[in-house]
């Protein structure tokens, strides 16, 4: 059976469809003569959910308030032409599939379609009712599938943003416990290379840097000068003042000391009321320089709640080049005995090497 304008005529049904709410898919068909339009209409209403326009802008209208499956449009109509109304359907729906109804005369407006409305068939008149039954069964197939593909592109693109969102937070997560890491690491740096109370280096750390020294000062033909000090009747200040005041002490004098020294200087707490500075690359005269003045600056300071001034006595021994470097901190403690045995708050030197 062939079917085209005029060629089969029925009424055109005034009932609405039964299909609307159904969840079939809708078949929007678009022709200015209103025979064509029903007896299409009726031909496919049991099938699918059909709608109809006898205008571009009619159909234009019921594209932009319903989701379509499939648009069927004839070419030559009043105002827009098929293929105008199906490059304009593009661009609301890009999912709608688009058929064209056009003659054997109209092969430009087929191009014109397929290049601007993206036409996924086109049917030339007359037409057999099987072929247009195969294109529309086709087309909604291929309709389901756009609406599937584009279903699955948009769960991907939640499922790559999900994604995206957790690699973000574990991302800061991960930078969250490098620097918890970090700060561990350094306050571990810390207790095994400061010491607890006064906040100097403790004697691994001087160790290793005395070690490091040595080899530059070797390298270089640089001296090596280590000045030992120690409080002065630190004794009496734990037995008379208790020992929080005598652990004040030390604290005042190791942070006054370190405010002394220069940046390179090493200050050391060597051992109970003990200190070490450790000063690269300065003669023995020039130790005993900075050892008067770190004297200097402890016997000014002056705590809350102590009555007494706190001195030490300091004890300098300078290591050249070629010397045992084993030696240098036993010749800087023997030089600070002979300090405490000259009557304390002085500087002595080692002048035996």
């Amino acid at each position: 059976m062939v079917l085209s304008k005029g060629f089969l005529k029925t009424s055109v049904s005034t009932t609405k469809p039964d299909h609307l709410s159904s969840g079939l898919p809708t078949l929007l068909l678009v022709d200015d003569e209103p025979e064509i339009i029903a007896s299409l209409a009726d031909m496919y209403r049991r099938s699918y959910n059909v709608l109809t326009a006898s205008s571009a802008d009619e159909a234009l209208s019921v594209l932009k308030k319903q989701t379509v499956s499939v648009i069927v449009a004839d070419q030559r109509m009043p105002g827009k032409t098929g293929s105008e109304l199906l490059a304009e359907a593009l661009k609301i729906d890009p999912d709608a599939v688009r058929i064209l109804l056009t003659g054997y005369a109209d092969i430009e407006a087929v191009i014109q379609a397929v290049n601007q409305g993206k036409v996924y068939f086109y049917l030339t008149k007359p037409w057999r009712i099987d072929e247009m039954d195969t294109v529309i069964t086709r087309a909604i197939e291929h309709n389901r599938l756009l609406k599937a593909n584009r279903h699955l592109v948009e769960e991907l693109r939640l499922s790559n943003a999900e994604l995206e969102q957790r690699v973000t937070e574990r991302t800061a997560e991960l930078e969250q416990r490098a620097k918890e890491l970090e700060e561990a690491n350094r306050k571990i740096s810390e207790l095994a290379y400061l010491d607890p109370l006064t906040g100097v280096a403790n004697r691994r750390s001087l160790e290793k840097i005395f070690a490091r020294e040595v080899e530059r000062g070797v390298r270089l033909g640089l001296p090596i000068t280590a000045a030992m000090f120690d409080i002065d009747h630190f004794k009496s200040v734990n037995d008379t003042f208790g020992h929080a005041m005598g652990d004040r002490v030390l604290q005042f004098i190791a942070q006054t000391v370190s405010a002394q020294a220069r940046p390179y200087d090493l200050v050391a707490r060597y051992g109970g009321e003990e200190f070490l500075i450790l000063m690269p690359g300065i003669s023995l005269e020039q130790g005993k320089t900075a050892a008067e003045r770190f004297r200097a600056s402890i016997q000014a300071i002056r705590i809350a709640d102590f009555p007494k001034s706190v001195t030490a006595s300091f004890g300098v021994a300078c290591l050249l080049p070629g010397q045992p470097p084993e030696l240098l901190f036993d010749r800087a403690d023997r030089a600070l005995y002979q300090a405490k045995q000259n009557g304390r708050n002085r500087v002595k030197l080692d002048i035996e090497f």
